[in-house]
């Protein structure tokens, strides 16, 4: 069913309508695709599939199916909004429940809640920063595992890709790290943050990165 709901909405539309083409869908896994060295097929938009993932359910009966509670905070409710349209044309009611911020992250944290919307900011620019997400050590509260995913075998990898120093091999165990992600299906990509900088015409070599730090090592300004 959680395979029927990342099938179920197109994330191409949503980015275009919803956010001006600002981000950028997520068409891979929770490791944006223009960090990760490797090539994973993600979801795409395909309600025929979705229909077919449900068709094992009846939603009639299931309640638990038919009406899904969506947490989010009032930022993020056109977003809400937009999945519950898609969902619903699959016969799936979300029903969104709106928080202050404070109460969402502690109903998050202390795992009170199934289906929330959230987000992460990479502290540096690497994969296992991502991956570190779902790791049993770090649930939540104490962590930022607040998934509460546990997999022995996403562990064991995890732990193996500190002693690897080849990149190669490494971003092979980042990438069987991510396919047990989208096995399990623990969560619904939406979409990637693109960092935009406008700047004058009398400013050059202003340069951006991938954790959007400003470096003004290069920078000149033309009079």
């Amino acid at each position: 069913a959680r395979k029927a709901l990342n099938y179920g909405f197109d994330r191409v539309e949503m980015v275009k309508y919803l956010r001006k083409n600002m981000v950028f869908p997520a068409r891979s896994g929770i490791v944006p695709d223009f960090l990760s060295k490797y090539d994973l097929d993600g979801f795409f938009y395909h309600p025929d599939t979705a229909k077919i993932l449900l068709s094992s359910f009846d939603l009639n009966k299931n309640n638990l199916l038919r009406t899904i509670d969506l947490y989010t905070t009032s930022d993020y409710l056109d977003i809400c909004e937009y999945l519950q349209s898609s969902f619903a044309e699959l016969g799936i009611n979300l029903n969104i429940k709106v928080n202050p911020p404070s109460i969402h992250r502690e109903l998050v944290s202390n795992n009170s809640v199934c289906f929330f919307r959230g987000s992460w900011i990479a502290d540096y620019p690497d994969p296992e920063n991502y991956l570190q997400l779902f790791i049993t050590k770090n649930k939540s509260p104490i962590g930022s595992n607040r998934t509460h995913f546990s997999n022995e075998i996403f562990d064991s990898l995890y732990e193996k890709s500190f002693f690897i120093k080849n990149d190669t091999l490494r971003n092979n165990i980042f990438l069987e790290m991510e396919k047990i992600l989208m096995d399990s299906t623990i969560l619904v990509p939406l979409y990637y943050d693109m960092a935009v900088r406008f700047t004058s015409e009398k400013v050059k070599n202003l340069s951006i990165n991938s954790m959007n730090i400003l470096s003004l090592k290069e920078v000149e300004k033309i009079n």
